[in-house]
């Protein structure tokens, strides 16, 4: 009977186990919310925050290499001028408000 080399049995377990541990911390990481884009526009100071549908893995031409999700938002700004904006987001950071 064939035995599985040692050392292929050893690199299979470290797989299993970076796989399950990626899971683990995927799963205990909320994914950005459109409730967390307007808290972080208003915390800016505007009002009347309009947030649209995130959209995924689209953010790499607005955003940094670190946000897989941005919002389009309509906002008014302290001058009391509607504006547009862009809200980053990515796994394990917070929300970053870009303008136009």
């Amino acid at each position: 009977m064939n035995r599985i080399p040692r050392n292929v049995v050893v690199i299979l377990i470290l797989l299993t186990l970076v796989c399950i541990s990626v899971s683990c911390l995927l799963a205990l990481s909320d994914p950005p919310t459109s409730a967390g884009a307007q808290a972080a526009v208003e915390d800016e100071g505007y009002t009347n925050v309009t947030v649209s549908e995130s959209k995924f893995l689209e953010a790499r031409a607005y955003c940094s290499d670190n946000d897989y999700f941005y919002f389009d938002v309509h906002a008014t700004n302290q001058n009391h001028k509607e504006v547009d904006l862009y809200v980053c987001a990515g796994l394990f950071k917070g929300y970053t408000v870009r303008h136009h």
